[in-house]
């Protein structure tokens, strides 16, 4: 039985709650869920926030912001903050190390460039025009290597830390969003179906383990749980999708148990392009159509 996130007001102590009303546990799925508090997000004006799009998180906890519209990035503080406004051509994704380095796509000329103490350091692999889109980058900080979503070009690349090819991931088609841990690879794509008698594209989440070898899917479209996901996450064993279609935040168990969703009280939360979650468990949520991030504390009571 699916597990619905209601979002009420507590009133009580002045503050947001989204409360995740947990059943009893099913084989495999997660016992504990966050409790979710909503924080005061980033809103700006928008000649300095237009279209905020994929999302990283440093180390430090500074929160990094794609908006390609402006071509810029845009580093916050754990807070909301405003630090550091990095100017760069038409960026489409960007993934921090924990050693500050980020990486750094770009649709001008189609490569991912590597910056260090803020200066260009190289880029992955020939550099220009190696990637025929770049929709997301993940770091992989255990094993030291570059993940690079190239939709048009149907493939997961995998870079190491220097910028050596080092192949790409099979058995994905259309890729949009990639999330790696210490023990899978999560990837966004869009399978091939036939619906009512013609081929057509669905959503799913393909998982791989670190050999890159598929061990297993989250294919639940059309049921309520994924219609239009963008964008994964990997906190405490729950995985946490953006859903442009749904507007909220999508979470599974590691099985793919549907557990709930996250929604935005007053309704920001729409066409959800990306999220990150912070070292301290901030859930940070890009909306293009609303030019905002949103910002979730999954610490807020501990678990249920």
């Amino acid at each position: 039985m699916a597990v619905k996130a209601m979002i009420r007001r507590a009133a009580e102590v002045g503050i947001f709650i989204c409360t995740l009303a947990v059943l009893a546990p099913a084989v495999g799925q997660a016992s504990t869920l966050p409790a979710v508090e909503q924080l005061t997000g980033i809103t700006m004006d928008r000649s300095r926030l237009w279209g905020p799009g994929r999302l990283s998180t440093g180390h430090d906890g500074a929160l990094y912001v794609v908006d390609s519209l402006n071509n810029h990035i845009l580093k916050f503080d754990r807070n909301g903050n405003l630090e550091a406004d990095l100017g760069f051509p038409r960026p489409s994704a960007v993934a921090a190390a924990p050693d500050g380095t980020l990486y750094v796509g770009s649709h001008l000329d189609y490569a991912v460039t590597i910056v260090k103490n803020g200066k260009v350091a190289g880029m992955l692999g020939k550099g220009k025009n190696e990637f025929r889109s770049i929709r997301d980058i993940a770091y992989d900080a255990a094993a030291g290597r570059i993940y690079v979503v190239d939709n048009v070009g149907n493939a997961v690349r995998v870079f190491d830390a220097a910028g050596r090819d080092l192949g790409s991931i099979d058995g994905v088609n259309l890729p949009i969003g990639i999330e790696v841990t210490a023990e899978a690879i999560y990837i966004i794509d869009a399978p091939i179906v036939q619906e009512q008698g013609s081929l057509t594209t669905s959503s799913r989440i393909s998982i791989f383990d670190k050999a890159y070898t598929p061990i297993g899917t989250i294919d639940d479209y059309g049921k309520d749980q994924i219609f239009r996901p963008t964008d994964i996450a990997v906190a405490d064993g729950i995985l946490y999708v953006t859903d442009a279609a749904l507007q909220s935040v999508v979470l599974f168990d590691a099985s793919g148990k549907y557990l709930g969703e996250i929604q935005s009280i007053a309704g920001e939360m729409r066409t959800a392009v990306s999220l990150a979650i912070s070292a301290d468990s901030i859930l940070y949520v890009s909306s293009s159509e609303t030019h905002s991030i949103q910002m979730f504390d999954l610490a807020a009571g501990g678990v249920q």
